[in-house]
């Protein structure tokens, strides 16, 4: 036993360590132990349901997993964490509901407008959709409450996706005086007023037709064809991503997914002189006519079918974005801005794959030395 001081060193943080996927003992004890060694006294010792993985949050969601949908636990920072939140099925960089039940975090609010509606509150005005599971009803009536959790999940399948924050009013026209038309001084815009978008377009998709059947893909003759295909989606989209100019390409020959084979033959068909940045995530493919340093447009599709994931935008275009944001709000903390410009573009909240392409835009801005 150390007699003055104990020095740990280890690859991971107690954090890291996920509970919900092991029912360990020695796991939790780690876990509590790198816990202890990193924050001091202060961090309460796990329990026996702990550290056996069990909980309320983790039986409802062993249960959703079991029925195939995908499921995160503990969602969020600080006192408003989601306990189980479920992943849109069709829309993967989307949560479609978050679960909240009455477990540790939710006794260990101070009183009941903090447990009910502040919590839920704060969550909603993220843009979260809630159902709550409570303990006494799982552990007397499992059955109903396990039909309620599937009709809210189906209740949320149903619901429009959210819809895109709503434009500025028309303000009032201006005589050359300062004045309105109707006279009186033009009152200036409160503070934090954002003025509607000027750089926002609308966006299209490509649709085109294959140059012939499947096996005709891979025929050395079509290569040229194939080339030509592929500038008229980069003129047609671009900024484009790569990975949404294969699967454009791949669709409209009719292939499902992108082999090997596949990627091969596009990869051979590039353009040769295509202007191309790399801002992580992969390459971006532009049209000739198109700067990236000075090019300050983002685009919204103006239905759901055509509407991109969030993977697919370009890091510029999202940047481009967040910027003009920005300047409509004069100034901004860094999560409410990347809230801001995921309802630009039509999300709901920031997810764990949504929050590294919203750095990756932000990073563009810093370097440009915009922000």
């Amino acid at each position: 036993r150390a007699k003055e001081q104990v020095v740990v060193f280890s690859s991971v943080h107690g954090a890291q360590i996920d509970l919900s996927r092991t029912s360990a003992v020695g796991a939790a004890h780690l876990r509590y132990f790198l816990d202890y060694a990193e924050k001091g006294f202060g961090v309460p010792a796990p329990t026996a349901s702990e550290s056996a993985g069990e909980g309320l949050g983790a039986a409802v969601a062993d249960f959703l997993a079991a029925k195939g949908w995908k499921v995160e636990r503990e969602i969020g920072a600080s006192g408003c964490r989601i306990d189980v939140a479920v992943r849109h099925p069709e829309r993967p960089d989307e949560y479609l509901l978050g679960i909240l039940c009455d477990g540790p975090g939710y006794a260990a609010q101070k009183d009941t407008r903090d447990r009910v509606h502040l919590r839920e509150s704060v969550l909603r005005g993220m843009g979260w959709r809630l159902a709550h599971v409570w303990t006494i009803d799982w552990a007397l009536d499992r059955i109903r409450s396990e039909e309620r959790l599937l009709a809210a999940l189906e209740e949320a399948l149903k619901a429009p996706p959210p819809a895109p924050p709503a434009p500025a009013p028309e303000p009032p026209s201006l005589h050359a005086d300062g004045n309105t038309a109707d006279g009186k001084e033009d009152a200036p815009p409160p503070k934090g007023f954002a003025p509607e978008p000027v750089n926002r377009h609308p966006y299209t998709p490509w649709r085109g037709t294959a140059k012939g059947g499947l096996n005709d893909f891979y025929d050395p003759a079509m290569l040229v064809p194939i080339r030509c295909q592929i500038t008229e989606i980069i003129n047609a989209e671009g900024p484009i991503r790569e990975s949404l100019l294969k699967r454009r390409l791949a669709k409209a020959w009719g292939f499902a997914r992108i082999g090997n084979s596949i990627a091969d033959v596009i990869e051979r068909a590039l353009p040769y002189a295509v202007r191309t940045t790399d801002s992580g995530g992969g390459r971006v493919f532009w049209r000739n006519d198109q700067d990236p340093a000075q090019w300050p447009f983002w685009r919204v599709a103006e239905n759901d079918e055509d509407r991109r994931e969030l993977a697919d935008i370009p890091p510029e275009e999202i940047a481009n974005a967040m910027l003009e944001i920005l300047d409509g709000l004069q100034s901004c903390e860094q999560d409410p801005l990347y809230r801001e410009t995921l309802k630009a573009f039509g999300f709901s909240a920031i997810t764990n794959r949504a929050r590294p392409l919203l750095d990756a835009a932000l990073e563009i801005l810093r370097k440009a030395g915009k922000v």
